[in-house]
């Protein structure tokens, strides 16, 4: 089972050696920077949608802020 020590990747074998190297390695390093970059994805998405409510409703307030004015001045 891989584990980290000192921050690197090690791995116990059956027999208890302790190794940074094996096929696994790459597999894992690879895993982990794709779930750190759809971790990433989906971070910027959720703060462009918060964006984007921001928008519709400061324009939502503007509309009513205009119709109020146009009303009040008629």
């Amino acid at each position: 089972m891989p584990k980290l020590q000192n921050g690197n990747w090690v791995c116990v074998w059956e027999d208890g050696r302790w190794t940074k190297e094996g096929p696994w390695v790459p597999k894992i390093e690879s895993l982990i920077i794709d779930l750190l970059s759809e971790i990433d994805l989906v971070k910027r998405r959720q703060i462009n949608e918060k964006v984007e409510e921001e928008k519709k409703r400061l324009a939502e307030i503007r509309k009513q802020d205009l119709q109020l004015i146009t009303n009040w001045s008629s």
